[in-house]
């Protein structure tokens, strides 16, 4: 299975989202994805340092239970949440082909990075 990284992003999205802290969150569902798909990202983010979860699979398949946000997944949501910014990203994605984790967020961060810039200057430049 490959990595969706719409799907990685809405994940995070939802886990920042989500109230029920200090609980876990169980049985997430997005809508067109099939939960094999979500559970597979799911797994691939807890590895990435991106959630804290716990693995609950069974027999019956793979499960994870997502604790909370990393400090690195709170700053992956911050950097994505932009529509903007996500969709320059998608693009330099589409341009570069499948890329390493560390790349995509590195490019991410530096799109948003540039936005801040952007959005700063003119407080920046003396009168």
């Amino acid at each position: 299975m490959k990595r969706n990284w719409e799907l990685i992003r809405t994940l995070i999205l939802h886990v920042e989202a989500d109230d029920t802290w200090p609980k876990a969150i169980q049985n997430i569902a997005i809508d067109g994805y099939e939960d094999k798909d979500i559970q597979y990202h799911l797994f691939l983010m807890e590895e990435a340092g991106l959630i804290r979860g716990i693995d609950a699979s069974t027999r019956a398949g793979k499960n994870m239970l997502v604790l909370r946000l990393t400090w690195e997944g709170h700053e992956f949501a911050a950097n994505s949440k932009n529509p903007s910014n996500w969709e320059k990203l998608t693009n330099v994605l589409g341009t570069l082909g499948d890329v390493s984790f560390d790349v995509a967020k590195t490019c991410l961060a530096a799109i948003a990075g540039s936005a801040a810039s952007v959005a700063v200057s003119p407080y920046l430049i003396p009168k």
